[in-house]
């Protein structure tokens, strides 16, 4: 499962899934890549492939690596019902196939906040699973520096010890007075 982030279903769910393309067939066609790579519905063409029923496909055209992996994230978050640490394992596998993607791009690609993909980035780093990186890539593919200095407490005006973790959280950030 090249572009899957998220963990498969569970056997409950596996098998209400096999009973509704049973019964119904797929009615929502699985998304391949220009290369026949699945996006999203690893397990309606499994299901689908076992039981020797057609499958219907749409192929997504012109994304890069980086921009497969946001659309099945993107996909697969709209339909799953994830517990937190299973969010915490799609937002590890998100960090440590695209680590120079801003913390607010793996926030927005996995639906969480930002704060929250920064404490894992950071407990990755320290533990050697992604690269320590003095960059990242914003939105508009601009480079940008991974840390640029302490944070703003936006309420009191005051600098904080905790550092801003990418460019957009600083331009964000109101000015003080």
């Amino acid at each position: 499962m090249l572009y899957q982030f998220l963990p498969r279903l569970s056997d409950d769910e596996y098998t209400s899934l096999e009973k509704s393309i049973r019964e119904h067939g797929i009615q929502v066609p699985i998304v391949v890549d220009e290369n026949g790579s699945v996006i999203d519905g690893h397990h309606r063409k499994e299901i689908a492939d076992r039981l020797g029923l057609p499958c219907p496909r749409n192929t997504a055209r012109d994304l890069d690596e980086t921009g497969k992996r946001t659309l099945a994230c993107s996909l697969n978050l709209d339909r799953r019902h994830l517990n937190r640490e299973q969010k915490r394992e799609v937002i590890a596998k998100s960090l440590m196939a695209d680590p120079q993607l801003s913390n607010r791009q793996h926030a927005e690609r996995v639906g969480v906040d930002h704060k929250t993909v920064g404490s894992l980035r950071d407990a990755l780093q320290s533990r050697g699973e992604i690269p320590h990186a003095d960059t990242h890539f914003d939105s508009l593919g601009r480079q940008q520096p991974a840390r640029v200095g302490p944070a703003v407490n936006t309420v009191a005006g005051e600098v904080s010890a905790d550092y801003v973790t990418d460019q957009a959280d600083l331009d964000a950030a109101p000015e003080l007075p």
